[in-house]
């Protein structure tokens, strides 16, 4: 399943008419859009902070009745709303796209060239980046418990071939390797396969073989 498929969209604007354009725009873009509309500031920080979990993307205009879209924005990731945001407007000024940015929007796009394909595949591409980024932050924790696990730290990852994937401590100097990832491990001095009853020990985690002791 993709970003595009069974999107949940909220939809912010304090002008009504932009936001029924706006709302068909996206119809238009293909099946599978739920589109809430919120009419102003305060309308559309209620409807985040009420319902994170019922959004997938925000759509949210720069200029707003009691401020900006990038206050909003500001004010909404401070609360811990972590859904990806994209700032509509109708202002050219390229330093805008940079301030958005900076405010935590995920992207940034001109009014006057919306078209449905380039919203749905804006907002497609805001979601699958944000998604991107949270594996990589799940990871990296996955990774440093894995570490923090053993006192001296050597711990080393291999791939289903048996190829270096990542590792920590002394468990490259262990096995005479000078930390290159992709090394083939098979046919070493002192290596065995995981499991049996002179190698490492082993566990599995997020799909890979996580070698967590080594017996030199």
């Amino acid at each position: 399943m993709t970003a595009s498929d069974n999107m949940r969209i909220l939809l912010i604007d304090d002008t009504p008419a932009e936001l029924v354009r706006i709302s068909v725009m996206l119809a238009r873009g293909g099946p599978g859009r739920q589109v809430t509309c919120a009419c102003g500031y305060a309308a559309g920080l209620a409807a985040i902070t009420a319902g994170a979990d019922a959004f997938d993307v925000l759509l949210v205009d720069l200029h707003l009745d009691r401020g900006d879209g990038l206050a909003l924005l500001a004010e909404a990731r401070k609360a811990g709303c972590c859904i990806p945001g994209v700032i509509l407007t109708w202002d050219e000024d390229q330093q805008q796209d940079t301030r958005a940015m900076r405010s935590g929007a995920d992207d940034y796009l001109p009014k006057s060239i919306l078209s449905p394909e380039l919203l749905v595949r804006t907002l497609s591409h805001a979601i699958e980046r944000r998604r991107a980024e949270e594996r990589i932050r799940l990871g990296e924790a996955r990774w440093q418990m894995l570490v923090g696990a053993f006192p001296d730290g050597a711990v080393l990852v291999v791939d289903a071939a048996y190829r270096v994937a990542a590792a920590a401590g002394s468990a490259l100097a262990r096995l005479g390797l000078d930390g290159s990832v992709g090394t083939d491990l098979l046919g070493r001095p002192g290596w065995s396969r995981p499991g049996s009853a002179s190698g490492p020990e082993s566990t599995v985690i997020a799909g890979l073989r996580c070698l967590v002791s080594w017996s030199p």
